[in-house]
């Protein structure tokens, strides 16, 4: 049989180790189930794995076993020789371009403590990004997020949802094959808010309030301090714990002009969650404050 055709290979460039999806065209009615290929790197032979009648996936070679940064890449075929790699005589005729990437490395990831239901935005410091459709952020856990390449050194994704205490990020250029180096995040369980006591108060702050929750102990045990965050205005809170409830904490509430930047506005009407001291994300889950004009006193009779 012929060697196929190489028309591309997904990414054109990667890190040794790395695997890569080669696609070929057949003259005739020949398919990859129907031979032994192989992927040839420059000087470096490798087998191919088949993954349909016109692609396989190969296992990049290292750029010295190539003898080039910027390798050919063939295809061939291994006819009478199973398990053999032929001469080059062998590869089919076209070739394609390929660069060799270094491995994408994780230095630290912002902010390092996230919520479980995932979701938030993670910026991800490191080295040797790719700007490619694949480029993908992988957790410990198993989970993959699509990455946003910003630059070289940097890019963005979203944390997962998991059931883990804490994830290790890595980052991969073709979406499946992960650099070694990466970056801690602590995971804190998401509560559910419940209550806020009283749920109304004068607008220029002051006011005691408690909120309660499951979970609420269990976030507090996991990161040690909470603020409670008014709009985008955080204050610190006190855990209210006894022997039968740990669920509930107490913060005064802000000034209303601190939470909204209206001087005159004398109602209003603002979401209350829970954050993490240390961590800019705050809880999913939410409840309402209302500040309303404290009543003053003009005159007595």
């Amino acid at each position: 049989t012929a060697a196929p055709r190489i028309l591309r290979i997904e990414p054109s460039s990667a890190f040794a180790g790395a695997s890569v999806v080669v696609e070929a065209a057949f003259d005739g009615n020949g398919t990859f189930y129907d031979e032994t290929a192989y992927c040839r790197f420059g000087a470096a032979s490798v087998e191919a794995f088949v993954e349909d009648d016109t692609h396989v996936s190969c296992r990049v070679p290292s750029a010295e076993d190539a003898r080039s940064d910027m390798p050919s890449v063939s295809i061939g075929i291994v006819g009478e020789a199973p398990g053999s790699i032929p001469s080059t005589g062998r590869d089919a005729p076209h070739t394609v371009a390929f660069r060799y990437d270094a491995k994408p490395s994780v230095a630290r990831v912002a902010p390092s403590s996230v919520p479980s239901g995932g979701g938030v935005l993670l910026t991800v410091i490191g080295d040797h990004f790719v700007d490619v459709p694949s480029l993908t952020c992988g957790f410990s856990d198993g989970s993959q997020t699509p990455a946003r390449f910003v630059t070289r050194t940097r890019l963005a994704c979203e944390s997962p949802p998991t059931n883990a205490s804490s994830l290790r990020l890595s980052v991969a250029t073709n979406g499946a094959d992960f650099g070694r180096d990466g970056a801690s995040i602590n995971v804190w369980p998401e509560p559910s808010l419940l209550s806020i006591e009283p749920d109304a108060g004068a607008d220029d702050g002051g006011d005691v309030v408690i909120l309660r929750g499951y979970g609420v102990g269990h976030l507090l045990r996991s990161v040690g301090s909470v603020d409670c965050v008014f709009g985008g205005v955080r204050v610190e809170a006190t855990w209210l714990r006894n022997d039968h409830d740990d669920d509930a904490v107490a913060c005064n509430t802000p000034s209303a002009h601190d939470v909204t930047r209206s001087p005159q506005m004398s109602r209003a009407v603002v979401p209350v969650r829970l954050a993490p001291s240390h961590s800019s994300a705050s809880t999913e889950a939410v409840l309402s404050y209302t500040y309303v004009a404290r009543p003053t006193i003009r005159s007595l009779s």
